[in-house]
């Protein structure tokens, strides 16, 4: 079983759970990130580890365009609706379903160190 699939199982289990509890806590983090990387209008933006899209639904109301991957089924449903309008996908950070540098922005917050071949991942081009 790859990591994409394990971890997809592992957090899609209590995905509600952590998109309306855990999430909203990480929101000052997000906004000095989204900040520092100059996140503004038709902005490019693809949020690798999206969980239940709360980064991006604070990039999507600074009026970026927003992608996001995650390995929960789950946790994909709730980011699909709470942006409508964002591009959503289930899959795995080592096979990313995307042309190469189709983004302005891509941020990686919080699963790097669940992914099996660290070096494989970071080596995607988006």
């Amino acid at each position: 079983m790859g990591s994409a699939q394990l971890q997809g199982t592992l957090w899609g289990t209590h995905a509600e759970d952590w998109a309306y509890r855990a999430e909203p806590t990480t929101a000052p983090l997000w906004k000095a990130i989204l900040s520092a990387t100059n996140v503004q209008p038709a902005t490019q933006l693809l949020d690798v580890g999206c969980g239940g899209g709360g980064l991006a639904t604070i990039a999507s109301r600074l009026g970026a365009n927003v992608s996001g991957l995650d390995a929960s089924e789950n946790l994909v449903a709730i980011a699909k609706s709470r942006i409508p309008s964002g591009r959503f996908y289930v899959g795995d950070f080592a096979n990313l379903p995307f042309e190469p540098y189709s983004f302005d922005v891509v941020t990686v917050c919080n699963v790097i160190q669940f992914v099996d071949d660290r070096v494989v991942a970071l080596s995607e081009e988006c």
